[in-house]
């Protein structure tokens, strides 16, 4: 845990709906990091989570972030396997050099 005991979690994904659900109900003592795309976009092969991680303090990291417009998917490989494939594995190494625990949904 981070700041006097409080749970600091980073929330991926957070304009959509489940990420959303999390920032508008967060569990009571943890405060939610949820960067907007700009500036952390899963779609970005050059991201790298520690330097947020280290700076915000991060106890968990929980990632809802996805590229879910099924019928755009064909047209984007690349972006869809950024955000779905390889991004998923740099927060998972991210949270084990750090470690702490990494939810996937």
């Amino acid at each position: 845990m981070a700041e006097n005991g409080r749970h600091v979690w980073l929330v991926t994904g957070g304009s959509g709906q489940l990420g959303g659900a999390l920032l508008t109900n967060p569990l009571p003592g943890t405060r939610i990091v949820a960067p907007n795309r700009a500036s952390f976009d899963l779609g970005d092969p050059a991201l790298d989570p520690a330097s947020l991680l280290a700076s915000e303090g991060i106890t968990a990291i929980i990632n809802c972030g996805a590229f879910t417009k099924v019928d755009l998917a064909e047209d984007d490989e690349e972006l869809v396997l950024q955000v779905n494939g390889l991004a998923p594995g740099r927060l998972a190494r991210a949270a084990r050099d750090f470690d702490i625990p990494i939810v996937q949904i």
